[in-house]
């Protein structure tokens, strides 16, 4: 999930994968249908961001981007304002601290949404303003009882029905870590420089990796600076640097290998792979049974 609960400029899209919680143990429909198996949805990348054309009971096309980082959908107070969404004000959890402004955050249940010919019935979202040339973002746990694959390099998002077999073992198929949520942003384990470390996949950070500058020092990582890409976020109660650069040291997760990538820096975070790596794969993404396949195309 990306701050647009505390600040609207682009960049800040970035950094906060995971950082609202849900206001019931999950975020998933009702009730989820698809027309077919698979069912082939068209993705447009913007700034390096998967948008998708959707319906918020029978309106639209409205433009959303997928996120696998976000553990809630998002509504924008224009876009909920012309459907007509009922907006109930709840208490919610922002970055692990309990909000108290006006006693909560605005949410909704979406009746229906359609993307494609997949039907998704009883959504709940946060009301929040987005980025520019978005009107919301549709939540991983949307997807929960399908099987969801981003097709990046032919720029389709795929539903099907379905699992990734448990008993097949494959490189390229990762076990999701379990968290406290039923459904979860997908985390990974692989390598970074040979010490194993835990990626999030999260195709609403536009960039390829995001790593926390104490990762740099502890690990002895290969990193070149670019001094000219110097960024400060402003967040509601923070400024964070952000540094870019390239990173030497290499990645692996299963058969994959990576080596002289861009990475944004920062003193804080998590390492996340973001839409830019997703750009070039096809990510497969099981969530009834925590499982992602990962394929990079050459």
């Amino acid at each position: 999930m990306k701050f647009y609960l505390f600040s609207y400029s682009f960049f800040v899209l970035v950094f906060s994968s995971g950082c609202l919680a849900g206001w019931r143990s999950n975020n998933a429909p009702s009730y989820t249908q698809i027309q077919s198996s698979p069912e082939s949805i068209e993705i447009f990348w913007e700034k390096n961001l998967p948008l998708i054309d959707v319906y918020l009971n029978s309106k639209g096309p409205y433009r959303f981007l997928l996120d696998t980082g976000a553990e809630t959908s998002v509504i924008s107070p224009e876009c909920a304002q012309e459907v007509g969404l009922d907006i109930v004000v709840r208490k919610m959890v922002i970055g692990g601290v309990a909000s108290s402004v006006g006693g909560g955050y605005p949410t909704v249940t979406v009746e229906n949404i359609k993307v494609g010919g997949a039907l998704f019935e009883d959504v709940p979202a946060v009301i929040s303003k987005t980025s520019e040339g978005m009107n919301g973002i549709l939540g991983f746990p949307v997807f929960s009882k399908l099987i969801m694959t981003l097709d990046g390099p032919n720029k389709k998002l795929l539903l099907s029905h379905g699992e990734l077999d448990s008993a097949v073992t494959s490189s390229t198929i990762f076990d999701t870590k379990p968290g406290n949520l039923k459904y979860e942003s997908p985390e990974i384990f692989g390598t970074l420089a040979d010490i194993r470390s835990l990626f999030l996949i999260d195709s609403g950070f536009d960039g390829f990796l995001f790593i926390p500058k104490s990762f740099i020092r502890r690990m002895e990582l290969d990193f070149k600076l670019d001094p000219s890409k110097k960024v400060i976020v402003q967040t509601r109660t923070s400024k964070y640097e952000v540094e870019m650069g390239t990173l030497g040291s290499k990645i692996k997760l299963g058969s994959i290998e990576l080596k002289n990538y861009p990475v944004m820096v920062s003193r804080w975070g998590r390492l996340i792979l973001g839409s830019e790596f997703l750009k070039r794969c096809v990510a497969t993404f099981d969530q009834k049974n925590g499982r992602v396949q990962i394929m990079v195309k050459s």
